[in-house]
């Protein structure tokens, strides 16, 4: 195998690595976006219940 090979491999295998780590973040993030949205809606709920009950 030529050095090239060897230098592009290691190149993708870091882009590989790279793009898995980043996919975690997202994950993470969408995550806690939904916990977020989940407590925000309950909170409108909440709200327009006592609107509606005044």
């Amino acid at each position: 195998m030529s050095c090239l090979s060897r230098l592009t491999i290691a190149a993708v295998n870091r882009a590989a690595n790279d793009t898995g780590n980043a996919s975690e973040q997202v994950l993470d993030v969408s995550r806690e976006l939904t916990a977020k949205a989940q407590n925000l809606k309950s909170v409108v709920e909440k709200f327009l219940t006592e609107v509606r009950a005044a």
